[in-house]
């Protein structure tokens, strides 16, 4: 049995909860791990577009609401922050895989950036904001 373990975010930035990937002998999911993989990474780049599109009060209110429906709906994509993904789907899909974990450093790091920027203008002065990115792991220094 081969595992796989990965965490996703830099400096404790994680709108979404760390998806560590199990290869295992037999895939106890319906979809294939890979496919959730994917799924994951979208809800991320909606994320950081989200998060990039935050640049006053206004902007703020309507990020707030929008970074909850995608927390929302990444953690029911990727319940418990765990894909598995069997020996066999990873043996036949390791290019694909190598592949998507590749886009996840980077774009760790823009969300990482996008909240520092966010933290620096205080939220913009929303506290549901606030409390949506520092829920999320945001425990980085002041």
């Amino acid at each position: 049995m081969m595992q796989v373990h990965t965490s996703i975010f830099a400096a404790g930035v994680a709108l979404i909860a760390p998806a560590i990937v199990h290869a295992q002998e037999t895939a106890p999911a319906q979809e294939s791990g890979v496919a959730t993989l994917e799924k994951l990474v979208a809800h991320l780049e909606k994320i950081e577009g989200t998060l990039k599109t935050i640049t006053d009060a206004a902007s703020a209110e309507k990020g707030t609401a929008e970074l909850q429906t995608i927390k929302q709906e990444a953690e029911a994509a990727v319940p418990g922050g765990n894909i598995n993904i069997s020996e066999e789907e990873a043996n036949a899909n390791a290019q694909k895989i190598q592949e998507i974990f590749q886009k996840l450093a980077p774009l760790g790091q823009s969300i990482d950036t996008e909240i520092a920027r966010i933290k620096q203008a205080d939220y913009y002065g929303n506290d549901a904001l606030k409390t949506v990115l520092e829920a999320s792991g945001d425990n980085s220094p002041e």
